[in-house]
């Protein structure tokens, strides 16, 4: 505990620190006043340089900090920390949710100097390639090649519920599951059929799948450990009585053991 203490600098040299005295009198507050005057005021902005590096020339506020960890990397730090923007960290704030728009004006307001055109430029190239290729998840679909009557599926009020969307020329797609779907389509007056992962028209529910149980009926293959008795030779005294033999069964292991 003495050692954790003097890490956060409660105790230095075994001794109560002024944030310590704080900490022990006024709590958080107490120590938070204590350590003020030891620590540099922190900032609220950054220095941008042609080089796309960002100059930070002290510690910086939460908030600043806290958005500078997404648009930009830490490159070294100290005294000041220096930022650096690059393509990939452009990428991570749009992936995030910044749009362009944003982007330049967060530089514009955290920035003491002018934001070089690098800068500007890096964030438009960034931009225009991104979200070309969408990624989503659907529940369920709904296609014709008939796209005047998927124009009406869609306009119809009576499918409202089934929340439909356009998707592409002949194809909707809904956030509900295709039970629901084709429920409200039936509903609604419409004969849409169901449609397998493959393609291929559901014509009946799938075949519940059968439980391995005890097989029924009689088994015609012979007991292990007893014999067939034959024409020509009578059963084993362990096979127990003789029954009526066959014409078509090969000589049995008994016969065979007697020859």
């Amino acid at each position: 505990m003495l050692e954790e203490a003097a890490r956060l600098g409660v105790l230095v040299g075994g001794v109560l620190s002024t944030a310590g005295r704080g900490l022990l009198t006024r709590g958080e507050d107490g120590a938070a006043d204590g350590m003020r005057g030891l620590l540099p005021e922190p900032v609220d902005h950054v220095l941008a340089q042609p080089d796309l590096s960002l100059i930070a020339p002290g510690p910086l506020v939460a908030e600043l900090a806290d958005t500078l960890a997404v648009v930009a990397d830490v490159e070294s730090s100290g005294g000041a920390t220096v930022f650096r923007v690059s393509e990939s960290s452009i990428r991570r704030a749009l992936d995030s949710g910044w749009s362009a728009s944003h982007l330049h004006d967060f530089f514009t307001r955290a920035s003491r100097t002018p934001v070089p055109q690098a800068l500007d430029y890096l964030i438009d190239d960034v931009a225009r390639q991104h979200g070309r290729l969408r990624v989503g998840s659907i529940e369920s679909y709904v296609r014709s090649d008939d796209h005047g009557l998927l124009s009406q599926v869609l306009n119809d009020r009576r499918t409202a519920p089934a929340e439909l969307r356009r998707l592409a020329p002949g194809v909707l797609v809904s956030g509900l599951g295709a039970d629901e779907v084709l429920t409200v389509l039936r509903d609604a007056g419409y004969a849409p059929a169901g449609e397998q992962a493959g393609g291929a028209v559901l014509t009946r529910p799938p075949a519940r799948p059968r439980s391995m149980g005890r097989r029924t009926g009689t088994d015609s293959s012979p007991r292990p450990g007893r014999c067939r008795p034959t024409r020509s030779s009578p059963p084993c005294g362990r096979c127990g009585p003789a029954t009526r033999p066959s014409p078509r069964d090969a000589a049995s292991p008994c016969a065979r053991s007697r020859a």
